[in-house]
Order: structure tokens, then sequence, then C-alpha cells
């Protein structure tokens, strides 16, 4: 008989019962609620500008090599900071490799072609 109760009917007729003296009634153990940090907002915009600025200074590396360094930087800086990337930051940190891919590309050229000459 006790098998086929239901957990909502045990859970009343253990509360109908009256409680033995020395024993303490269980607390309720609550949900635990998400708490968003207030300084995300900030954060993401951080990371937006440095998506920004990566993507500026990989494309402009392409024409000043040494640009290249700081490019990286940034680049290190948008993908691993805190904080939510929109798809625009997202595609500014793709084409921003992809212009960082060709400098390196385009300096590797160049050092073997100096390299032959």
């Amino acid at each position: 008989m006790a098998e086929s109760l239901s957990e909502d009917e045990l859970t009343r007729q253990a509360l109908a019962e009256p409680m033995e003296e020395g024993t303490v009634a269980p607390t309720p153990v609550r949900e635990p609620q998400l708490i968003e940090d207030p300084t995300d907002g900030a954060k993401s915009a951080i990371r937006e500008a440095y998506a920004l600025r990566f993507l500026r200074t990989a494309t402009f590396s392409i024409g000043f090599n040494p640009l290249g360094i700081v490019a990286v930087y940034f680049g290190f800086r948008a993908i691993f900071s805190r904080g939510r990337l929109s798809s625009e930051g997202h595609n500014r940190i793709t084409f921003g490799m992809i212009a960082c891919c060709f400098n390196l590309f385009f300096l590797i050229a160049l050092i073997l072609f100096i390299g032959c000459v």
C-alpha cells in the first residue's frame, strides 16, 4: 500500500503527523538564483572595441608589416576577453585573422624573395 502512494501524498502525511520533541523541522531548500554581472555590458563593449581594433590593425598591417605585432595583441585581447561578442564582432575577428594570415604569408614570401636575391 505504501508503494502506491505518490510523493505528494507521502509529504502531506508526514506534515500532518505531529513532530516529536527534540527533532528539528527541515528547512526548505531554495533554488539557486543566477546573479547577472552588472559589468557584463561594459565587458562586452570593451571586447567589441578590441575586435574592431583588431580588424583595422590587421588590415593596415598588410601595407605596414610591423603593425602586425599590434594586430596580434588586439586579436588576443578580442578573443580571450570576458563578455559576450556579437555576430558582427565574430566576423571582425574572422576577417582580422584572415588579414593576419595574409600578412604572414606576405612576410614569408618577402623574406624568401630577399633571401634568394
